[in-house]
């Protein structure tokens, strides 16, 4: 199965709706990068426990960071600027981990 059609899963909707509902417990419902709290979303930290995620994996951004966190690899394409790229992705991964 595609990432894309496992986000449509029944079983995804649920952790999704579990890890929002964990963040309002806690009072935290925001982006977990810039703070606003407008198109929140949930992002996966790895993609290696796909079917088996848990609070651990997975973090609440905004729209827009989600873009750029899931997109800017791709554009930038491969050499030096992907290299930092990736290494300053990890580090944004790290804080928001």
């Amino acid at each position: 199965m595609k990432y894309k059609e496992y986000l449509k899963t029944e079983h995804w909707q649920t952790v999704r709706r579990k890890k929002h509902l964990s963040n309002k417990l806690f009072n935290i419902d925001e982006c977990a990068i810039c703070g606003t709290t407008k198109n929140l979303q949930i992002h996966h930290l790895t993609y290696k426990n796909i079917w088996h995620e848990n609070n651990k994996t997975l973090r609440i951004i905004c729209g827009r960071c989600h873009e750029i966190l899931s997109s800017l690899p791709k554009l930038v394409g491969n050499g030096q600027v992907r290299k930092k790229w990736l290494k300053l992705r990890k580090e944004v991964l790290k804080i928001i981990g």
